[in-house]
């Protein structure tokens, strides 16, 4: 990038000063750098590490950031691996691992990730809390909230529910109530310029001026749904002072809320404050700001928010929505049958069963971790993995997704394929006419990894991976 444009480059120059611009445009010049993060779920920073290295991708840990690595070489191939399409590892910035490791979401927790969508911070405080407690996951966009679950599902956390509310509407369901929550807003971008550079061709102040009026809703909304004593934590991909200190402050002047110092591994400054930025509240300047091309990152803006007392509470929304779903326990009479013959048909234990709550929503069973709790059902568009379907026949058919996260429990009915040959073709859907065991269906693995569940017919070995998680580009270890 050559240069910004006028209303970006006259911004930063007043406001952060000319060294300030000269260091951006620079960075915006240069490689950058790429990294990824561990879920813990699935493997560990050693075995990744040596299985990336079979397809001569190079990764060093980051330095006290847990489960992040830096991809020194072969960043080309990093998204197109087995071990990313099933869920080993995301690709995500140094800086948006930043919020989660502030907001520090334990198993025990009820946690709001307010604005979720594409899933980089959601699927981080998922593996954070162990895939147990609460996890809400809430996207405004429909077509955003498909990427959200798709990302979910694809790093196999079954802690998670996913609505698609207005943050102000959410606030009406939910008061007092969640102890930790994650804003991380929509925002106008100037802290990945270098990422993004059609940025460049739109930005105005009058846009952030006009995003800094729905954040403000946003952090409000979320406040409220914040029990006493819980934790929020705000972040922008931005540097505007419109859209970053200016929020907290007039957060800070109206409600029950204290702003805490940040304690981050990484270069940082303090907020800024002062009459010259318009920030009355001085305390503001525990807020910290990250610089692009002082940390090889995007940058960025946090601050750590703690509610001090309840809020009122708001006229509660009415809703007319019928649940669709249903919670029931693994002995429930609708269910256990059904979990009596997965754990038969693959030799899952069923205290292993028992470590979870279930949902059924028509002829499909969805399960979550057993201490997801929360009331009322029906603004959920998505609550947990797939389990599988109720056929015809009434007999439960068992999506792949089950087979993912369950297949380390079992020890029956398992395939292990042998060439790139046949994970090429059951990973494409297709059918593999060499195998001759009992019909029925089966756990189908390689290289040690879980891939998903296939049928056993006479006419072959049918794939039933899922369609939305094939890729033309899957590249398998040499």
């Amino acid at each position: 990038m050559n240069g910004f444009n006028d209303s970006i480059s006259e911004y930063f120059k007043n406001n952060f000063g000319e060294a300030f611009y000269n260091n951006y445009i620079e960075y915006s010049s240069e490689n950058s750098r790429s990294f990824i993060r561990i879920n813990p779920l699935e493997t560990e920073p050693g075995e990744l590490i040596r299985r990336l290295a079979k397809y001569e991708i190079v990764v060093h840990p980051v330095e006290k950031i847990d489960n992040a690595l830096e991809v020194i070489s072969g960043g080309s191939r990093i998204g197109k691996t087995l071990e990313h399409n099933l869920g080993h590892y995301y690709i995500q910035s140094l800086s948006s691992m930043l919020p989660p490791l502030v907001l520090q979401p334990k198993p025990h927790d009820k946690v709001l990730d307010l604005c979720a969508a594409p899933g980089s911070k959601t699927t981080q405080i998922a593996a954070m809390m162990d895939g147990k407690g609460t996890l809400a996951a809430n996207e405004i966009s429909i077509d955003r909230t498909k990427a959200l679950v798709y990302n979910l599902e694809r790093m196999n956390h079954p802690n998670f529910s996913v609505s698609n509310f207005k943050g102000e509407l959410l606030s009406k369901i939910f008061e007092n109530y969640f102890d930790k929550i994650l804003v991380d807003v929509p925002c106008s971008g100037l802290g990945i310029l270098q990422k993004k550079s059609d940025i460049n061709n739109w930005w105005h102040k009058n846009h952030a001026d006009k995003l800094a009026i729905q954040q403000l809703k946003l952090i409000i909304a979320a406040l409220k749904m914040l029990k006493p004593g819980g934790t929020l934590v705000y972040s922008t991909c931005t540097l505007t002072i419109e859209e970053n200190e200016q929020v907290i402050d007039k957060l800070l002047k109206k409600y029950p809320a204290e702003i805490q110092e940040i304690d981050i591994p990484l270069p940082t400054h303090s907020g800024f404050t002062g009459e010259k930025y318009s920030i009355e509240n001085s305390s503001v300047h525990y807020s910290k700001r990250l610089l692009p091309w002082e940390i090889g990152s995007e940058g960025f803006f946090l601050a750590k928010i703690v509610k001090t007392a309840e809020t009122e509470p708001l006229k509660p929304m009415q809703n007319n929505n019928r649940s669709v779903f249903r919670q029931v326990l693994p002995a429930h009479k609708d269910l256990r049958p059904h979990l009596e013959y997965f754990s038969e048909k693959f030799c899952v234990d069923w205290s292993v069963l028992e470590g979870y709550t279930f949902f059924m929503k028509g002829t499909d069973i969805f399960f979550n971790n057993a201490g997801w709790e929360i009331k009322p059902l029906d603004i959920f568009a998505r609550i947990g993995q797939k389990l599988g379907s109720i056929d015809k026949h009434g007999k439960l058919a068992v999506h792949s997704q089950a087979v993912r996260v369950f297949g380390k429990h079992s020890s029956k009915n398992i395939i292990d394929l042998q060439t790139p040959d046949e994970f090429n073709t059951y990973f494409g859907g297709g059918t593999l006419k060499s195998f001759s065991e009992n019909p029925g269906q089966k756990i189908i693995r390689y290289d040690g990894l879980y891939l998903g569940a296939a049928i056993l017919t006479a006419e072959g070995l049918k794939s039933q991976f899922p369609r939305a998680m094939r890729s033309s580009e899957i590249m398998l270890p040499k």
